[in-house]
């Protein structure tokens, strides 16, 4: 026998060696039995990878490149790198490689998220975030995402992806209420960059008011649920707007019963807000949870409402809600399968006009899950 093997390696996964999927498959091929050592193949480009055999001879085998860190992945193997069995080398050096594009998951779900928070020297913000969740096996070969919207001034990029989420904070620099819409693209190996999502759009729920001081006085709040809950009630005072917030009603995410309700007060020395108006409890049916949040706000939240939503049927309830009439009609809601799992607000106490001088909520904002 002095006939050399040969081999042919080929990219598994591809429209004509382009792939925007992890892990990146090939196939090597041999044209006889060989005493074949898979360590002699070279990976290139990926910092992860492993490789099985296909069928069950000594002949056919795929390599799957997990954790890319090159736009360009290849495998290689060198001329006589392995030997038949009658000592004849392999001929030729054989390589494949393959282009990483990346496209732009499709997020699960998304949300803007409110945090009410005033260390920034600005304090004309109602947004600082936004979440993105996907389902995707290869969320690991994006080094970052990056968001571009009018509200940005600039493009932000973000390097920390993990765990199929992708979260930041900015201080987005504008006052009131006003659409926010951002779109986002995937940054892959090698900084290569995806398309633009579809434009995400989002309007705020409230505002901090005409004298930015207010963000300096005021209190801060969050009321969460553990990972397995969700929020099916809230408890409070208001009167001619929101004074404050006492408490959640929390519930199992599976099922929303009344059976697995919890009732979570305000534990902070501020205690949520002021002691104005008159108490409200508001709690969703056995088996809904809230989804949205309903109301009105001007300088402060002027009436506060939920929207309860079946976890089986998609049913709503009707609204229910407490407060005044002042202010702009809003509302800030959850993706449509996802529920409420955290409130927060700010509440401060000055003159607020015709209502006089009391301590109200002034701004809030909700996370889903």
């Amino acid at each position: 026998d002095s006939i050399a093997p040969t081999m042919t390696i080929t990219l598994q996964n591809h429209v004509s060696g382009v792939v925007n999927r992890v892990p990146v498959v090939f196939k090597l091929q041999i044209s006889e039995e060989t005493p074949f050592d898979r360590a002699v193949v070279q990976v290139v480009g990926a910092t992860e990878y492993g490789s099985s055999k296909t069928s069950g001879t000594n002949r056919e085998y795929e390599f799957e490149l997990r954790r890319l860190s090159s736009a360009t992945p290849y495998l290689r193997v060198n001329a006589g790198a392995f030997t038949d069995f009658a000592g004849n080398p392999l001929a030729v050096t054989v390589t494949t490689s393959a282009q990483f594009v990346p496209t732009i998951p499709s997020p699960t779900w998304w949300q803007f998220f409110q945090i009410p928070d005033s260390s920034s020297s600005n304090y004309h913000l109602d947004y600082t975030g936004l979440l993105l969740r996907w389902d995707t096996p290869d969320s690991h070969a994006y080094q970052g995402f990056e968001v571009s919207g009018s509200a940005l001034g600039t493009t932000y990029t973000n390097h920390a992806v993990g765990a199929n989420q992708f979260s930041f904070g900015k201080n987005w620099n504008h006052s009131g209420d006003r659409t926010i819409s951002l779109r986002v693209r995937a940054i892959g190996p090698g900084g290569v960059r995806s398309g633009w999502s579809t434009t995400l759009t989002h309007e705020g729920f409230s505002r901090y008011g005409e004298d930015s001081g207010d963000g300096r006085s005021g209190n801060g709040e969050l009321l969460r649920c553990l990972g397995t809950e969700i929020i099916a009630g809230v408890r409070g005072r208001s009167g001619g707007a929101l004074d404050r917030i006492d408490g959640i009603y929390r519930r199992s995410n599976t099922t929303a019963s009344i059976s697995s309700e919890r009732y979570v007060p305000v534990t902070s020395s501020s205690g949520g807000g002021g002691g104005g108006g008159d108490p409200f409890d508001m709690k969703c049916l056995n088996g809904y949870a809230v989804d949205r949040l309903v109301g009105r706000s001007g300088q402060a939240i002027d009436r506060f409402g939920i929207r309860c939503k079946s976890l089986t049927t998609g049913a709503f309830e009707p609204i229910k809600s407490a407060g005044g009439g002042g202010g702009s009609a809003r509302e800030m809601g959850c993706p449509s399968t996802l529920y409420l799992n955290e409130i927060q607000w700010r509440h401060a106490h000055k003159g607020w006009g015709s209502m006089g001088s009391r301590r109200l909520v002034y701004r809030i904002g909700i996370v889903c899950d």
